[in-house]
């Protein structure tokens, strides 16, 4: 059954699969405290846990650019524990419903990241390094995967979009429908760095110069792109595929969707450096038909159904068990 977990609801079990799908070198830096954070119906949830959760949360922001100040790594430690003790009520809950899992799931899933590592070796150093064992992982990964399956089998199998539902939510969103204009074009790019002395830009400029005279005495684009080119997109003659405004510098931009297909530019100087293009094709904008947008539609408005079902039930769970917060543990 294929799961329509969004990112925000892989969120409430990401806190127990992440630790399988990083790098179990970099898991935790430090041997892990044994203090509890949480006790839920009577099982802890340990600082060690939230520290190693709350490390890849911060480590994808930091991957995006972002760095969190103090106020708001507070806030991630707290959401990140309400993630923990999510989790934790959704697998007791998924034992109750007698939901067992396969052990052959586990021992794959398990081989899938040992493999991950050049030898035994250096698994075992990252397993020490992080504070754990084979038997620590595997019931990490267990856990993970009863909870993904009391979701499919409570909520994921259970959720339905009608026809009407889809179409209705079509009608009455038409500009989520619109497909932006696209160009698709080459280029060749010589570089330039931003800090670069006239002289240095004369001579980029110069070696440009040379290859738009090779282009207008019939040159192959892409045979020119190949050999000239700064660009990694030199190994496929220059070409960067479809793309809309916005995704490219503005200089760029504005040359690339003033051509037409077919059409070569003059020089364009952007932050890169030097750059002549070539227009291949075009798309225009346009409403995408419902009977295209159909599929991802329904997949999108049974992510929002199953969502919300699961954030309720987590909100019912929570209620009606007893969950203990030690607040002063939830500062790192």
């Amino acid at each position: 059954m294929n799961s329509v977990f969004s990112r925000r609801m892989w969120i409430v079990v990401a806190a127990i699969l992440h630790l399988c799908l990083a790098d179990l070198s970099g898991a935790a830096d430090k041997k892990p405290g044994e203090a509890n954070v949480a006790l839920v119906n009577g099982k802890p949830i340990t600082r060690a846990e939230l520290d190693r959760e709350t490390t890849v949360v911060l480590r994808n922001l930091a991957n995006r650019g972002e760095t969190p100040n103090d106020e708001r790594t507070g806030e991630i430690r707290k959401n990140v524990l309400e993630g923990l003790i999510g989790s934790e009520l959704l697998a007791q809950e998924a034992k109750k419903k007698g939901i067992k899992v396969d052990q052959a799931a586990v021992t794959g899933r398990f081989d899938a990241i040992k493999a991950r590592f050049p030898n035994k070796e250096e698994f075992r150093s990252a397993l020490a390094k992080g504070d754990h064992t084979e038997a620590s992982i595997k019931a990490v990964i267990e856990k993970g995967l009863l909870i993904q399956e009391f979701i499919n089998k409570e909520f994921v199998e259970k959720t339905i979009v009608t026809p009407e539902e889809s179409k209705a939510f079509y009608s009455s969103n038409p500009e989520s429908f619109k497909q932006e204009e696209q160009v698709r074009a080459s280029h060749i790019l010589i570089l330039v760095d931003e800090k670069a002395g006239p002289d240095q830009k004369a001579k980029a400029r110069w070696e440009m110069e040379e290859i738009k005279k090779k282009l207008e005495k019939g040159g192959d684009f892409a045979a020119l792109a190949k050999e000239f080119s700064q660009c990694p997109s030199k190994a496929r003659g220059g070409d960067l595929g479809f793309f809309v405004r916005g995704q490219m510098v503005k200089p760029f931009e504005d040359v690339a969707f003033s051509l037409k297909p077919g059409e070569t530019s003059g020089i364009v100087e952007t932050q890169f450096g030097f750059h002549i293009i070539k227009v291949v094709e075009k798309k225009p904008e346009k409403s995408v038909p419902y009977e295209e947008a159909r599929e991802r539609l329904e997949k999108h408005l049974k992510d929002q159904k199953v969502r919300a079902e699961l954030d309720r039930r987590i909100a019912e769970l929570k209620a009606n068990a007893k969950v203990e917060r030690m607040t002063p543990e939830t500062k790192k």
